[in-house]
């Protein structure tokens, strides 16, 4: 039912739901990559780091240099998702 209303599976709604967490907390604040990694839900932060760069086609510490406010990372999920 989850997928069929929302387009993605529940795993993916949740880990799009953290990168996203990730996405404002990395241009909002001065906290470590690490800390905001765990903070968000990811528990190894070489996993999120990874996740984050298939997600947003950079590094979490690229993407907080480049201020991207307008990044697709920071969109709902979609069904284009999956």
């Amino acid at each position: 039912m989850f997928s069929r209303v929302l387009g993605v599976t529940p795993h993916q709604y949740l880990l799009r739901a953290r990168l996203r967490a990730a996405a404002r907390r990395l241009l909002a604040e001065d906290t470590e990559v690490t800390q905001i990694a765990l903070d968000v839900g990811f528990n190894d932060v070489s996993n999120f780091v990874r996740t984050f760069g298939r997600a947003a086609g950079m590094s979490p510490t690229n993407f907080r240099r480049r201020g991207l406010q307008d990044s697709n990372i920071l969109q709902a999920p979609t069904a284009a998702d999956h």
